[in-house]
């Protein structure tokens, strides 16, 4: 690499600056414009000092046309506010007949020469988003209604450009031959990728995501950069902002089954490594003879991801379908828990799309995760879905469901269910009824989160049929939580609840929802009667069926509460049954009981197929549970982690591997389960 120093004169270069699509959009705002703006004014004062502004990266090579340009590699942001400060410059200079300034800014830092057509083609070329927004600058349109950085920033130095004397004009211009730029000049051999990553490891604000978008896209040719970048780069942008990618990237990743990649655990803070590794690792299989490139497949699957997640999920409308029902799960999940769920989202709408499940095992299985969302966020000292549990819930359905092409709604609840609830442990562990229950009727959620609480009231009005259509909007603005003992009860109010309010005044019991409120306010009970009758919400008008509230009243609402919340985010009776639970940890057991080759009557030399992908194959290399794959020999378990590891997913080396191979089209599990119940003899 050669490094060379120059100032903001390094401008006048007679070849364009090209921003490659891959490069973030522009970001800086008035605060780093005011400071350049600042030096300037130093620099004119002092005309012997220096500042430093700092480096540009760049690589010059030529285009498809074969013409010469400067790519500019790491430093877009410095070069695009110059760039606007001198459109300004030239801007107010031609408003004051100063052509000689303006035509000479013009030519040395705006445009190229001119072409054989005698079209003038901008020096800047900006990224996709970026490009419009300059080009009315350049075209010197009049009060651009446009809120982007570009505008402002050009508006802002308009003003302070604006303030100065004809004269300090020029000194401006020529000040800037004093703001000093450090070139870096890449050579052809070097690695652009590995540079921009070293440049950008010293406390730049590059998120992780910007990282993750140039390493896709760097070190393509630059029509095929902006051929990804169109088809799929900037697709996910205009649906996803840059905090929801961060988050829907780290979980697309967890979706492959384990919160951790060769060791590497995931995480917003940790996304980029463990990207690049995730990616390293993806088998040619998983694209070759599909895609272009293996940074295709990947642009594909997440944009593929990305679309699906907002056509069911992201698209849902603010208020649910109050004349269909079918909707309501993903209206819920659009909610409440759209990050939370965007895991194991990622991975039932694959299989969805894969053909592996029906649309109804879909839903079935989406509900599942919605209750067990919505169960641990109200039970105190329970954990709902992060990216563990998230990986630990699908590997372990996985593992209960891979031998299936076409996996049966019963097989999937069972799977999920059982993931859920009976192999999640302490505040991991789905809350089961009796759990559910107790919470609703004595935690005040109504003290931590106010729109949680309308969610929940709200679901509950929604889940009767007869009455659904009649009530108002979620998002109506006339729709508020009542509290039916006023917040701040008079002494009446407190002699008639007969106890100390302060332990059921938040409670679920005690909260309805109003299109009424402002119009209810402390008034005693008898009055608020008359107005809940008018009320568009049953379970509001319900209350007028009550002589007093006092709290035995608030207990006995909260217990009817409950026991329709049960319904509504439901865990099966059957995953809580004795008998249930004493045949699957039975079945348990069984699997992790000591399995051999010989045992299930399998020779030394036979092949297994792996369940997921059956024409990988490992070969058995003992009696007991050695096989041998990729000319190495393994243990079955770790054997089942290095190809889930060459698929580009992990799996936790604890799985019992003899339930990822298949022997004769027989899981290994399956087979032993089969000589112990005698139904085949070896």
């Amino acid at each position: 690499m050669k490094v060379d120093c120059d100032s903001a004169y390094y401008l006048r270069k007679s070849y364009p600056f090209v921003i490659p699509v891959y490069q973030r959009n522009y970001s800086w705002t008035e605060k780093e414009c005011k400071r350049l703006f600042n030096d300037l004014v130093r620099l004119m004062d002092n005309t012997k000092a220096h500042h430093f502004i700092g480096s540009v990266c760049v690589k010059e090579n030529r285009d498809s046309d074969g013409n010469r340009r400067i790519v500019v590699i790491d430093g877009q942001q410095r070069l695009t506010t110059l760039s606007l400060l001198f459109l300004a410059l030239a801007r107010v200079a031609k408003k004051r007949g100063l052509m000689n300034l303006h035509d000479a800014i013009v030519n040395w830092y705006i445009f190229n020469d001119t072409y054989a057509n005698n079209s003038k083609i901008p020096k800047l070329r900006l990224g996709l988003l970026d490009s419009g927004h300059y080009a009315k600058i350049i075209s010197e349109q009049e009060d651009i209604d446009d809120e982007s950085n570009i505008v402002r920033n050009f508006n802002f130095f308009m003003e302070r450009i604006g303030n100065l004397s004809d004269g300090e004009l020029s000194d401006l211009e020529r000040s800037t031959d004093r703001l000093d730029l450090a070139i870096l000049q890449m050579d052809d051999g070097e690695d652009a990728q590995e540079i921009f990553d070293s440049i950008n490891s010293t406390g730049m604000d590059l998120t992780d995501v910007d990282r993750i978008r140039n390493f896709l896209l760097m070190d393509l040719d630059s029509d095929t950069q902006e051929r990804l970048y169109i088809d799929y780069w900037n697709r996910i942008e205009c649906i996803l902002d840059i905090d929801d990618m961060t988050t829907f990237i780290c979980s697309y990743l967890v979706s492959y089954g384990s919160h951790n990649i060769s060791g590497t655990k995931i995480s917003e803070k940790t996304l980029y490594s463990a990207f690049k590794i995730w990616y390293e690792l993806l088998p040619k299989s998983t694209y070759e003879n599909k895609f272009s490139s293996k940074t295709e497949y990947v642009l594909s699957s997440i944009y593929d991801s990305v679309s699906s997640y907002n056509d069911l999920i992201l698209s849902q409308p603010a208020t649910p379908d109050r004349f269909d029902a079918s909707n309501d799960i993903y209206w819920c999940i659009n909610e409440v828990c759209k990050k939370q769920l965007m895991c194991i989202a990622i991975y039932i709408m694959r299989l969805h799309n894969s053909g592996r499940i029906s649309t109804d095992t879909r839903n079935a299985l989406f509900k599942a995760c919605l209750s067990y969302y919505v169960r641990n966020r109200i039970v105190p000292g329970k954990t709902a879905f992060g990216y563990q549990t998230s990986g630990n819930v699908i590997s372990r359905f996985e593992s209960a469901t891979n031998q299936y092409e076409l996996i049966p709604t019963d097989i999937a609840e069972d799977a999920i269910y059982n993931a859920l609830f009976l192999l999640n442990r302490g505040n991991y562990r789905m809350a089961s009824d009796s759990e559910f229950k107790a919470a609703i009727k004595t935690v005040p959620v109504y003290l931590s989160d106010k729109q949680f609480t309308k969610f929940i009231l709200y679901t509950i009005e929604l889940s009767d049929s007869r009455t659904r259509k009649t009530i108002p909007d979620f998002d109506a603005k006339t729709v508020s939580i009542e509290h039916i003992l006023p917040q701040h009860p008079n002494q009446k109010w407190l002699d008639e609840f007969a106890t100390d309010p302060d332990g059921y005044l938040h409670e679920f019991g005690n909260l309805t929802l109003t299109n009424l409120n402002s119009e209810i306010g402390n008034k005693e009970f008898t009055d608020k009667k008359i107005e809940y009758l008018k009320d568009s919400f049953p379970m509001t008008r319900a209350v007028c069926s009550n002589s007093t509230w006092t709290y035995r009243d608030v207990i006995s609402r909260g217990e009817e509460m409950s026991e329709k919340l049960v319904q509504i985010f439901e865990l099966p009776s059957k995953y809580e049954s004795k008998e249930y639970i004493d045949e699957f940890r039975a079945q348990n057991i069984a699997k992790t009981s000591r399995t051999t080759f010989e045992k299930l009557g399998i020779p030394i030399g036979s092949v297994l197929s792996f369940s997921q992908k059956h024409d990988i194959v490992v070969t058995v290399a003992d009696d007991v549970n050695q096989v041998e794959y990729d000319g190495k020999k393994y243990a079955i378990s770790a054997a089942a982690k290095a190809i889930k590891d060459d698929m580009g997913a992990s799996l936790n080396a604890s799985y019992n591997g003899f339930d990822w191979f298949l022997y004769d089209g027989i899981k290994l599990t399956e087979r032993r389960r089969r000589i112990e119940n005698g139904e085949l003899i070896i």
